[in-house]
């Protein structure tokens, strides 16, 4: 019996370590290559609404967009799993959109950002993913950097590649006082890059310490997808309005 347990396990973990390490950030398994590694991630070359993308709010529609965050303390799991630190909700937290309901699953960190704001990018990217039964909506989060260490210290309790840490986190420290924001239809910007993904990225930043910032990129200093064509995309913007 014990023997065949640790079989079991040695194929369990073979499968967890081919599984993470299909696709990449760099050389033959990075994005140039995502959709040749699958016949699962076709969209990351063929998709017309790919993210992340860059913003501009003299070249996006105004709107009246609008969310309300249900948000706590939580806690949660830290997983560094071999692409960035990932942040799994264990209570519920909600995001609510166009009067549908979503639950924030799990947020983590992409350096440099991922989307652009007049082509420019950030040190540091926060996706807070959040799903129902049939969608996805993510919140972006863009990042400024301070030399200050102060709190918040999301990046402490890092784990080891492959390992898991448990905190608690107050999920107000995420999110900035502004709901000034952009809106636009894209995709995952990981494999599959499956698209019909609701994003809303804050116009307004929050920040980290940059002692913070290299406990993150100690791990991951180039976790971060280029930005994508917008094509023919409505992207809108929501200015000046607290949450």
């Amino acid at each position: 019996m014990r023997s065949a347990l640790i079989i079991l396990f040695s194929v369990v973990l073979f499968f967890q370590c081919t599984h993470h390490s299909i696709w990449s950030y760099d050389k033959t398994t990075d994005e140039k290559h995502w959709a040749q590694l699958s016949n699962a991630y076709l969209n990351c070359s063929s998709g017309k609404r790919q993210s992340p993308i860059n913003l501009s709010s003299k070249k996006s529609t105004h709107s009246k967009h609008n969310f309300q965050l249900k948000y706590h303390p939580s806690n949660v799991d830290i997983i560094n799993n071999g692409h960035t630190v990932e942040f799994d909700l264990e209570e519920k937290n909600y995001l609510i959109l166009h009067n549908i309901k979503f639950e924030l699953v799990q947020f983590h960190w992409h350096s440099q950002s991922e989307h652009t704001v007049e082509g420019r990018h950030f040190p540091l990217e926060l996706h807070l993913v959040h799903k129902n039964k049939n969608n996805i909506a993510v919140l972006g989060v863009l990042v400024d950097i301070i030399e200050e260490d102060r709190k918040p210290h999301f990046f402490d309790n890092i784990p080891a590649i492959g390992k898991h840490q448990k905190t608690r986190v107050d999920l107000s420290q995420l999110i900035p006082q502004s709901k000034s924001h952009y809106y636009y239809q894209g995709s995952l910007t990981t494999p599959p890059c499956t698209e019909g993904v609701q994003w809303i990225v804050f116009d307004q930043h929050i920040k980290v310490s940059r002692k913070q910032l290299q406990k993150f990129t100690f791990f991951y200093d180039h976790n971060f997808r280029k930005t994508q064509p917008s094509y023919s995309r409505n992207i809108f913007y929501n200015p000046h309005k607290k949450l």
